[in-house]
């Protein structure tokens, strides 16, 4: 893939709120499910405490993620979606 067409397809993902850094942007609160901005150390809804963790981090602990660009991968793919890295 073209460097240009890699920086289209990641900013066409973030804009739809797709792809690792959407994901890092955002915390979700463990007491009412609530997406919150990852700068935010309290629930705006319920109040509660927010995780330190982002909905990224828990996705990529769940998750198998490609070595190049860190996007989430499904176990049958064979290229990443975002960057066209081959998987193992």
């Amino acid at each position: 893939m073209k460097p240009n067409q890699d920086f289209l397809r990641k900013e066409n993902m973030a804009h739809y709120g797709f792809g690792p850094d959407a994901m890092k942007k955002i915390k979700v609160c463990r007491n009412c499910a609530e997406a919150s901005d990852a700068q935010q150390l309290f629930c705006q809804k319920c109040g509660s405490r927010l995780p330190e963790e982002t909905l990224f981090d828990i996705y990529k602990d769940e998750h198998l993620t490609c070595k190049k660009c860190l996007s989430i991968i499904s176990k049958t793919a064979r290229f990443c979606p975002l960057c066209g890295e081959k998987t193992d």
